[in-house]
């Protein structure tokens, strides 16, 4: 049996299984430092550094955003500042238009969908009132220099983070709400609707050789695939 199909095919018994801690498609990890809180009203109510050991946290990806090196490739829910903030520029003095355009369309077309989830309806809200750096500041995450934009250095930071930068910071959320889980991140039920929206959402369909069925193809690969520090993929190949 060729490679491919034993992975898959592992990949399936592990998860008939039920065995815990598996990506599901259209999912990867990043680093988290900044954790907010909002309220079910989407008001900002506190914000706390993420501390090391439980900084991994699964994130939705999109077939780009999962091999993204440069240009501009979102991520559908949890991304780096320079993507959530519509206050970066007047904070981080680089235009960062385009990024958080890009962000907020993919968000909105998401929210505005069959699949859309109250919690990520409510933080989509939140972003769109562009006060992201200014309440981070506020709640004491962010420091500024003299001139009121944010310094390169973390010096309210109580460990050392893994973005050397303030204005790299990655940032997850959690939405109270009663009766459920307020971690956007630990829910398995957003995950899933994203990935209806998503396979809603055009992509070439064809054959597939690993499971033998006409499904929607992938062309980039996800990179990470040992951990986080290489960016090394199953499949690399830049022929045609």
């Amino acid at each position: 049996m060729a490679l491919m199909q034993v992975l898959y095919k592992t990949y399936e018994n592990l998860a008939a299984k039920g065995v815990t801690g598996l990506l599901l498609p259209a999912q990867s990890t990043q680093q988290a430092h900044v954790e907010v809180l909002l309220d079910r009203n989407g008001e900002f109510r506190m914000a706390e550094f993420v501390k090391k050991d439980d900084a991994t946290t699964n994130i939705p990806v999109t077939e780009d955003s999962a091999s993204r090196s440069s240009g501009v490739a979102p991520h559908p829910l949890f991304d780096k500042l320079k993507y959530l903030a519509g206050d970066y520029e007047k904070y981080c003095g680089e235009d960062n238009t385009k990024y958080h355009e890009a962000y907020m369309e993919q968000l909105g077309a998401w929210c505005d969908s069959e699949y859309a989830v109250p919690q990520v309806q409510i933080m989509y809200g939140y972003l769109q009132q562009n006060t992201l750096i200014a309440d981070l500041i506020a709640a004491g995450i962010f420091s500024q220099d003299e001139k009121g934009m944010l310094t390169k250095n973390w010096e309210k930071a109580p460990v050392k983070l893994t973005a050397g930068n303030q204005a790299d910071a990655f940032l997850r959320f959690r939405v109270a709400s009663r009766g459920e889980n307020s971690a956007l991140w630990e829910r398995k039920d957003i995950q899933e609707q994203f990935l209806k929206f998503y396979l809603s959402h055009g992509g070439k369909q064809g054959f597939c050789c690993v499971t033998g069925k006409e499904v929607r193809l992938c062309g980039n690969h996800p990179s990470k695939i040992r951990h986080s520090a290489d960016k090394a993929k199953l499949i690399s190949s830049n022929d045609k």
